[in-house]
C-alpha cells in the first residue's frame, strides 16, 4: 500500500477492478499506510461478500485503536516467528532439541557447549537476525 500507484489511484478503484475481473483473493501489505483503511475493509466486506482479503504487518497495531468495528468481518491469525533454534533446524544447519527454561537456567553451559561444538553460532545468528525470524523472503 506504500506503492506510488496509489498517488493517482484509490484502493476502492483497485478492488473494484480486480473483483470485476474475477479476483476473489486480495492481499494487502502495509495497509495501515492507507487513510481510513479499516473503514474501507469493512465496506469491501459488506459490498463484496465473496471477496477474501488478507492484510499483514503493522496493521494490527492500528486495529486496536480503530473506530471501525471489524470484529465480525475478520479472522485474526498471528504468525509467530521462528526462534533461533527453530531457524537452525529449518535451514538444515543443526537440530537442537527444545529444552525447558528451568533446564536452560541450570545447564546453560552444557547446552551452549553442545551447540558451539557443531556450528559457528555467530555466523548463523547474523543470518537469523537479517531474515530468519520470518524466513519466507
Amino acid at each position: 500500500m506504500d506503492n506510488m500507484w496509489f498517488n493517482m489511484h484509490s484502493l476502492e478503484e483497485l478492488v473494484e477492478f480486480l473483483y470485476t475481473h474475477g479476483v476473489v483473493h486480495i492481499y494487502f501489505d502495509e495497509v495501515h499506510k492507507y487513510k481510513n483503511w479499516t473503514q474501507l475493509l469493512k465496506n469491501f466486506y459488506d459490498s463484496y461478500p465473496d471477496l477474501n482479503i488478507v492484510y499483514t504487518g503493522s496493521a494490527m497495531l492500528a486495529i486496536d485503536n480503530s473506530k471501525t468495528d471489524l470484529s465480525r468481518r475478520q479472522s485474526l491469525y498471528t504468525l509467530n516467528g521462528l526462534s533461533f533454534r527453530e531457524y537452525l533446524e529449518y535451514e538444515g544447519i543443526v537440530s537442537v532439541p527444545a529444552i525447558s527454561l528451568e533446564d536452560l537456567f541450570t545447564g546453560h553451559t552444557k547446552y551452549a557447549m553442545e551447540v558451539t561444538s557443531k556450528i559457528k553460532v555467530l555466523k548463523h545468528f547474523d543470518a537469523y537476525l537479517r531474515s530468519g525470524y520470518y524466513p519466507y523472503l
